[in-house]
């Protein structure tokens, strides 16, 4: 047996064994995709006409659920401004009325029966020219009065296609009462001059700027701005609103034969589908 004893004769100490690291579990495997299926995934829930694209159809569906989901708000709110538009006038024109009574004088003719000789007094001078504005002043508060209906109608249909309810704050609303008469003013006067072209001129003309009103109040444009917007979005869409505007037409003829009555559906039902073409044709969303 050989000697292991070094030769200095110290033992041979062996070296430390390291300490052993846990180390960390394995991260687990993720699980197996499912098998495939034969079968398509479920299409998502349908939430009425507001997802699809654009079509009369789908237009005036949204107008009469709407209508019938809100017809005491609607019908209270015709009513109301009914009263309202009424009323104001009433109290202006009779107002007018008197002022160009008490201010000026009929013309009258007498006859001297002596010597034939004709005289006339009252009539013309400061009197015809006042009741020039006094008419003038009529036809401005004429028409504020037809555009703040207007607006206020406008109001109510974009607040429906909005999910908002219909509130009297919103109908009877006087903000920018003055672009509104501007436009309604102006419309007004762009329609006249469409009569003298046979009067269809006025037809082309109010159909070009049906959706002046919902540039200006929907988008803020001032007068001008938004009958341009009209005008553009009009030519734009041209195929498809005049679709729109002879069904609208359709609409009120109906009403007109149901003895008139027919209008209290059919004015709430085109106007809530004219705002509802005018937000899917702008891009804009719908509520259901």
């Amino acid at each position: 047996m050989s000697d292991l004893t070094p030769p200095s004769g110290d033992p041979i100490v062996p070296d430390p064994v390291p300490p052993t690291v846990p180390q960390p579990p394995a991260a687990a495997a993720p699980p197996p995709p499912p098998p495939p299926s034969n079968y398509p995934p479920p299409p998502p829930p349908a939430t009425g006409p507001v997802d699809g694209p654009w079509n009369v159809g789908a237009a005036f569906s949204y107008g009469w659920a709407k209508f019938t989901a809100n017809v005491g708000p609607i019908l209270i709110a015709m009513l109301v401004l009914f009263i309202v538009g009424a009323i104001i006038s009433f109290i202006w024109f009779a107002v007018i009325g008197g002022i160009t009574n008490s201010l000026t004088s009929p013309l009258q003719l007498s006859v001297d029966p002596t010597t034939g000789a004709i005289t006339t007094s009252g009539g013309g001078g400061p009197g015809f020219f006042l009741t020039l504005l006094l008419g003038a002043l009529g036809l401005l508060v004429y028409y504020t009065v037809l555009g703040f209906v207007q607006a206020a109608v406008t109001r109510a249909a974009l607040a429906i296609t909005e999910g908002r309810p219909i509130e009297a704050s919103t109908l009877l609303s006087t903000d920018r009462l003055g672009p509104i008469a501007i436009t309604a003013l102006l419309v007004s006067v762009f329609t006249s001059i469409g009569y003298l072209f046979c009067g269809i001129g006025a037809v082309i003309v109010g159909f070009f700027l049906t959706f002046s009103m919902f540039f200006l109040i929907d988008q803020n444009l001032e007068p001008m701005d938004a009958i341009k917007a009209s005008v553009a979005f009009v030519r734009e869409h041209l195929g498809d609103l005049v679709v729109l505007y002879l069904a609208s037409i359709a609409a009120y003829i109906v009403g007109v034969i149901l003895c008139g009555v027919g209008l209290i559906v059919a004015v709430p039902v085109v106007v809530i589908a004219t705002a509802y073409t005018y937000k899917k044709l702008t891009n804009q969303a719908v509520a259901a």
